[in-house]
């Protein structure tokens, strides 16, 4: 991959400790897609890629997880969905303060209504058409990465 680094978990785990975004992920083809996506739109953008809730809940817990000015969290995800796992930083990590951006790849009105009464700062759905989905991404990685940062 050209622009996203995978972070683990375990005492042997490297990556940087800072991240433009990170992206918390199960389907490898769509972190391809957007790495694909990234390398051609942002090359200079470091992100970061977590297979899924579970990782993600343990970096926090063990106060590993890189910083990041934005994460990307997939809704569908085996074990722990991104729903349960965003109710649970906002429940027991109250001072995490990285902005939460939903990902789904459906347009179902429940869940991002209960995304946002979990106090998510956006939803975006993974559109099939690749050139909507492209747009969407890019105008929200130049907001979250670009506008929206605190020097």
């Amino acid at each position: 991959m050209k622009n996203i680094i995978k972070i683990n978990s375990g005492p042997n785990a490297e990556y940087p400790s800072k991240f433009d975004a990170i992206f918390i992920e199960d389907s490898l083809h769509e972190v391809m897609l957007l790495d694909n996506l990234l390398a051609k739109l942002f090359p200079a953008l470091n992100c970061g890629w977590i297979q899924n809730a579970k990782i993600l809940l343990e970096l926090l817990k063990l106060d590993t997880l890189p910083k990041s000015k934005v994460m990307f969290l997939d809704i569908k995800m085996p074990d722990i969905s991104g729903l349960e796992c965003l109710e649970i930083i906002k429940s027991e990590y109250q001072n995490y303060r990285t902005p939460i951006v939903m990902l789904s790849s459906s347009e179902h009105a429940k869940d991002m209504q209960r995304a946002y009464e979990l106090s998510c700062n956006g939803f975006l759905v993974k559109d099939a058409n690749l050139a909507d989905f492209r747009e969407k991404m890019t105008m929200a990685i130049m907001y979250w990465t670009k506008m929206n940062t605190i020097k």
